[in-house]
């Protein structure tokens, strides 16, 4: 027995029982009658556990075979699936064992030896291998048993309904007579599973298991919103459309061509109806076209060298296109000084708490949703939705909190905040994660059509990232080169400011160092806004910026951010130069930051 260590199954002797956890070795010399065991061994961390149910995903297993079950309500038709399977695996010079399950169907089971089966903790690789060669030889198995709780009936068990045995049988041999010899146990004829070479065809099918396996876990939400699942729904006639979106949000989370076309040619192959490799090809390569993935392979290099003559056209054609392009936030310094907010542009904003950027970042929202006539979106993970909303209820209705509730109290119909308001929606998850953003994402795009903008309140709050500099400056990063490029929109951040800028009320001037968690905020954003207060009044500056109007401003100009505070209302943003600049505090040079 290879991989010595792992000798411990789930083992039951009534199919209702919890199957507990037994050493290999008592299992074998039970005796006849029903029983049942795993089929995965494992190894001595699982003696803490009561029984299978238990098992907590990350637990290692290792299988002594990869075994198919043939069910079917008629026995003949489960007779016929087993023998193209054994055609199919004799073809292809695979050895295999062939067994009667004493009741509807066949048990047919390769050992893993012959492909080299290292312990893992992940299912999902031999539940690959089984759905890819039932599907080859259309034919439909049970891909439940490779769950970690289950039981699988044993050699020699006896079927308490039928009567019969589960015995090993001939593939050949005729229907009748298998019946007839399950009326009694029959020993094992086949050689140990660890005695059998390797064999190329299960090999080249194992590493593509797994290399699928990898990629899955590095794609898919550890926490998937609900509605936002990886593999769409196939409707009638739609194959192609769920390929197209399969292979689209692989692109937005960054998955290479190459790697998107393994995953789904493999998932095309699932389907009832499965896609042929060209077809799923075509597919993959529309959606790759879009540009929404900047990982390239060898086949795509080409692609990538703009001459003079190519860059020419690409530019005449991106100007072509600045309407679609350049997002206007509805405040004229902001959108001069800019020139206009690019899709995939990330903006962070920091301030110290109590200097109103949850205000400002909704305003400005609300400004796009009605310049672009598109949906923005704001993620709140500090505040409630309902808290958030109310906010929007004040801005909205011109109206101070205490008489949003009176107004509530009322009846009245707040119209003008479903009017302004009626394009920005929360979203009140705490402890993001990219990938669940992602998700949420994708299912945005889908259901619900282009977005005008995002905000996230506030950087911090991402999981894992506070006092976390390492974490806070990778997350950073993904807004840019995952989120916005997957939105295709303008991503704004909020981020607080370290303590030692908190001042009298946060009136110490905001600089590029100022952001807390992280050091790397200026290097990930197109943009970077500073926001303090001064004698009552709010100020910022543009701390750094991707692009601005040379010809009408110096760079990092400051900024008034005109607020009506009770009425949480960002009314305007104008400059401020010259002798009316006030003299800000400042964070003395030469350390001092925490």
């Amino acid at each position: 027995m290879i991989f010595e260590e792992y000798k411990y199954v789930g083992f039951k002797t009534r199919l209702n029982d919890a199957p507990i956890i037994k050493d290999v070795d008592e299992v074998f010399h039970t005796g006849q009658g029903e029983r049942y065991q795993s089929i995965y061994r494992f190894n001595s961390e699982i003696l803490e556990k009561k029984s299978l149910s238990s098992i907590k995903k990350g637990t290692t297993f290792y299988a002594d075979y990869l075994v198919f079950d043939i069910d079917s309500s008629e026995l003949t038709d489960a007779y016929a699936s087993m023998q193209k399977l054994v055609e199919y695996l004799e073809f292809r010079e695979v050895g295999y064992e062939t067994w009667f399950s004493g009741s509807k169907g066949f048990h047919v089971q390769i050992p893993t030896s012959q492909f080299e089966f290292k312990p893992t903790d992940d299912h999902k690789i031999l539940a690959k291998m089984s759905l890819e060669i039932s599907t080859a030889c259309g034919i439909t198995t049970d891909s439940s048993i490779y769950n970690v709780t289950r039981i699988f009936r044993m050699p020699g068990s006896l079927n308490l309904k039928s009567g019969l045995y589960k015995i090993p049988v001939n593939p050949n041999t005729p229907l009748v007579q298998m019946l007839e010899d399950a009326k009694a146990p029959m020993e094992n004829p086949y050689p140990d599973p660890d005695d059998y070479g390797v064999n190329d065809v299960l090999t080249k099918l194992y590493h593509g298991a797994m290399d699928e396996v990898r990629i899955n876990r590095q794609i898919t939400p550890t926490e998937e919103p609900k509605g936002s699942k990886l593999f769409v729904t196939v409707k009638e006639g739609g194959r192609n459309d769920a390929c197209y979106k399969l292979a689209r949000k692989l692109a937005r989370r960054s998955v290479g061509e190459k790697d998107a076309l393994k995953i789904c040619a493999w998932w095309g192959m699932s389907l009832p109806e499965p896609m042929n490799e060209r077809e799923v090809k075509k597919t993959v390569t529309s959606a790759y076209t879009k540009g929404m993935n900047e990982l390239v392979d060898e086949e795509s290099f080409h692609t990538q060298f703009f001459d003079a003559e190519r860059s020419l056209k690409s530019v005449r054609r991106m100007v072509s296109n600045l309407k679609n392009t350049i997002i206007k936030t509805g405040f004229d310094f902001i959108d001069n000084y800019t020139m206009g907010l690019y899709k995939g542009d990330v903006v962070f904003l920091i301030a110290r708490p109590g200097n109103f950027k949850t205000c400002v970042a909704s305003c400005i929202l609300q400004k796009i949703s009605q310049t672009t006539g598109k949906k923005t979106l704001f993620f709140s993970m500090e505040m409630s939705p309902d808290r958030l909303s109310m906010r929007f209820m004040q801005a909205g209705e011109k109206m101070t909190q205490l008489g949003v509730l009176d107004a509530i109290k009322k009846g009245h119909s707040f119209s003008e905040y479903r009017k302004k308001y009626k394009d920005v929606e929360v979203i009140g998850l705490s402890s993001l994660t990219i990938e669940m953003v992602l998700g949420m994402v994708d299912y945005y795009l889908e259901e619900k059509g282009e977005i005008g903008a995002i905000a996230f309140d506030y950087l911090s709050l991402f999981r894992n990232c506070a006092n976390n500099t390492e974490a806070t400056a990778k997350l950073a990063t993904e807004l840019k080169t995952r989120v916005a490029k997957a939105a295709n929109c303008v991503v704004f951040c909020l981020v607080q400011g370290k303590r030692v800028y908190e001042g009298s009320g946060g009136n110490i001037e905001i600089d590029k160092q100022a952001g807390k968690d992280s050091s790397s905020i200026e290097d990930s954003g197109d943009y970077l806004i500073g926001m303090w207060n001064h004698e009552g009044k709010h100020y910022g500056r543009f701390l750094k910026s991707r692009a601005f109007n040379s010809g009408r401003y110096k760079e990092g100009p400051y900024m008034e951010f005109k607020l009506d505070k009770p009425k949480m209302l960002l009314k305007d943003v104008k400059q401020v130069k010259g002798e009316a600049l006030p003299e800000f505090k400042q964070v003395p040079r030469g350390g001092g930051y925490d």
